[in-house]
């Protein structure tokens, strides 16, 4: 339950409270179904009695208003504020930003210590103040069918909502948060917050203690993403003048295996630019990267696929690009990038990098270009619908079957084409007719 300083402080950052609310929402339903069914303890009660407790102190506290020596705080941290972003010396751009956020944040505590509480914020306290005298009362009164059903219910429902804040979060930030490319071998395939753990995470902790963010109390890089993780990711994203929220996820972080050189995107085109249909959006660049521990040139196409043909490619197979002087060039897919985007009409897409086979003029590069896929027909291919693969933390893909006593085994599966919600799949022992598991 969040107490009234909590909603105070949460109504400053709406982003970041729903996404607080939420978890706490979720931790709280899952803790009540599985703890109350046992009964109450007397910890549980003194915990309630105490969450009581709290909510009236803080009503009492919103309803009094600030003491002298919040807003003499409050004021102190202003001219603190004010005094480091003035004595700053040749800053640079992360730290100009940084101190100015100080102070506007600064300036925004006072200033609405100054105006008291809101009525929103009464209102938020007191029903705070019920939801605990009702939380009480729940421990106190025997578990009825109904609560319990209510309970189920109330965890499925907060997961959905954590779900629902998390993409509020990042269609919020689209426009407050710029693509930072970091060291690894793994890609972000997920949103990284805490509770996560993985190699993901591991190569997240390397690259925030190599660009200093690993100082912080219990910080390590173990790939957990505990509470200094996620210190350290806050630190980071304020240092960018990014939108804070302590996670990570696909928009925000391209892992790359080292060193790259990027070349230009299409001269006059920017982003957020509305552009007339036919214009073409794939670009030749050049990329020098490590290969076998030398740097190397390689030249490759980022193309946009449009989502509802996303089944028409996969990783490796061949493509045609044709170049502005009509010379055709063999390429492979290097990597499909498996996020959707949207562009400024909204239609959604995936971003799909292509290799040159042999290089192309240099005077091409940064040069629009087209990419011409040819269907390939599989035959005799086994295949499952394409919502039965699973995802591996550790990458690749897995069919869960189920065996003849109505047990089920997870056998690992290399993919194929797509076509029709289907895909090609080849694994030992995998055969014709076997049942596999279809999530809903």
């Amino acid at each position: 339950m969040l107490t009234a300083t909590e909603t105070l402080h949460n109504l400053q950052n709406p982003t970041d409270a729903a996404i607080a609310s939420a978890r706490t929402q979720l931790a709280g339903a899952e803790e009540n179904l599985t703890d109350l069914l046992a009964g109450p303890s007397q910890e549980q009660l003194d915990t309630a009695e105490a969450t009581l407790t709290t909510a009236l102190e803080n009503l009492t506290d919103l309803l009094a208003g600030p003491t002298q020596a919040d807003i003499d705080a409050a004021e102190a941290a202003v001219l603190a504020a004010a005094e480091t972003l003035h004595n700053l010396q040749n800053p640079t751009l992360a730290a100009l930003v940084d101190a100015r956020s100080r102070l506007a944040v600064a300036e925004q505590n006072l200033a609405d210590l100054l105006a008291g509480a809101a009525p929103s914020e009464v209102q938020a306290a007191e029903a705070a103040v019920l939801a605990a005298g009702e939380a009480l009362g729940d421990l106190i009164a025997p578990l009825t069918p109904d609560e319990l059903t209510a309970l189920e219910q109330a965890v499925t429902s907060t997961q959905a909502a954590l779900d629902s804040a998390r993409r509020d979060v990042a269609d919020l930030a689209d426009g407050d948060r710029s693509l930072v490319v970091m060291y690894g071998s793994v890609p972000a395939f997920r949103t990284m917050s805490p509770g996560d753990a993985g190699p993901d995470v591991r190569q997240l902790e390397e690259n925030l203690a190599a660009l200093g963010f690993g100082g912080a109390d219990g910080f390590s890089v173990d790939g957990a993403f505990d509470e200094a993780t996620e210190n350290a990711v806050r630190a980071w994203q304020g240092s960018l003048g990014s939108h804070v929220d302590g996670e990570v996820g696909t928009a925000d972080v391209l892992f790359v295996p080292g060193p790259v050189q990027v070349g230009s995107w299409q001269p006059g085109i920017e982003v957020g630019q509305d552009i007339a249909a036919g214009v073409p959006l794939a670009a030749l660049t050049a990329i020098e990267a490590p290969i076998d521990g030398v740097m190397a040139t390689t030249q490759h196409v980022i193309a946009q696929l449009p989502l509802a043909e996303r089944d028409l490619l996969s990783e490796g197979d061949s493509v045609n690009v044709e170049l502005p002087d009509n010379r055709d060039v063999a390429g492979t897919v290097a990597l499909i990038n498996p996020a959707p985007l949207a562009d400024a009409q909204g239609e959604a897409f995936v971003e799909v990098t292509i290799t040159l086979v042999e290089a192309a003029p240099v005077v091409w590069i940064g040069a629009s270009v087209d990419v011409e896929i040819t269907e390939t027909l599989a035959r005799d291919a086994l295949v499952v619908p394409a919502t039965a693969l699973l995802a591996l933390v550790e990458g690749g893909y897995a069919l869960e079957v189920q065996q003849p006593d109505g047990s089920t085994v997870l056998i690992g599966v290399e993919t194929g084409l797509f076509a029709d919600g289907d895909v090609e799949v080849r694994a030992t022992g995998l055969q014709e007719g076997m049942p596999v598991v279809v999530p809903r």
